[in-house]
């Protein structure tokens, strides 16, 4: 049953591999033949480091078997075995694919000769380390879980390990890898950022000033009436206190004089 259904699988994939090739524009495929030319022109010139990203681009916009093969040829020739060995994997079977059988070999031959000495990189995450949410990535490229612990075939040179997680603080660390030769690198337990401090509770609403009407003042009392005092009429002896007063005034208006 699993035999059928993977033959099913390949003879789609057989199929629908004119389809994909008629879906590419004109424009494409003129772009992807000139970058495949000037990726040989770099190759016949040995400038490996800047012919392999020609044909790369130029498998991308039109896929081939041809430019599968040259971009596997070129990354072998940079020194780029473990890149090599996945393209050569590719490109046979994309031969097969589309009944190219010289291709194929060719493809499965190198291949296994570069299978044996592939340079290999294990990242190891152990269970403190393998916290919720945890990422780590090889190259800037995500490893997902299945491939924590595994020896994986990498590139000669150095390579960048990462690990980063929500409420921690991201880890990095540079790891070179020789020519055949194996390396390996441990997540730590990555340590927890500080607690952030919580914002200050919002102020509180303005209070409504509600304006009072002036206090109505009173009107200040009205002036009190004169009081008129009743004259009584003089009576007996009346007339001798007021000559009496007369005369008393008349001495003091001489006395005034003479003084003057």
């Amino acid at each position: 049953m699993r035999r059928s259904v993977l033959a099913i699988v390949l003879a789609a994939g057989v199929l629908l591999a004119p389809l994909v090739s008629a879906q590419t524009s004109a424009g494409d495929k003129s772009l992807a033949q000139a970058l495949f030319n000037e990726g040989k022109r770099l190759m016949d010139a040995k400038q490996f480091a800047q012919a392999c990203p020609k044909f790369a681009d130029s498998q991308k916009l039109d896929p081939a078997v041809g430019t599968l093969l040259n971009l596997a040829v070129c990354f072998e020739k940079n020194g780029q075995t473990a890149s090599a060995w996945a393209t050569y994997e590719e490109a046979a079977a994309a031969a097969k694919g589309a009944a190219q059988p010289e291709r194929e070999k060719y493809a499965r031959d190198h291949a296994a000769a570069l299978a044996a000495s592939l340079a290999k990189l294990t990242i190891a995450v152990p269970p403190e380390s393998a916290i919720e949410g945890l990422t780590v990535t090889r190259d800037g490229q995500a490893v997902p879980r299945s491939g924590w612990g595994l020896a994986a075939p990498v590139d000669p040179g150095e390579h960048v390990v990462g690990a980063s997680a929500p409420k921690r603080k991201a880890w990095s660390t540079k790891v070179q890898v020789t020519d055949k030769g194996a390396a390996s690198v441990t997540v730590p337990e990555l340590e927890k950022l500080p607690e952030e401090a919580p914002p200050p509770p919002p102020p509180p609403p303005p209070t409504a000033t509600i304006a009072t009407p002036p206090t109505a003042t009173a009107p200040p009392p009205p002036p009190p009436s004169p009081t008129v005092l009743a004259v009584e009429p003089p009576k007996s002896g009346g007339t001798q206190r007021t000559w009496g007063w007369i005369a008393t005034s008349a001495g003091g208006i001489a006395i005034a004089a003479s003084v003057v």
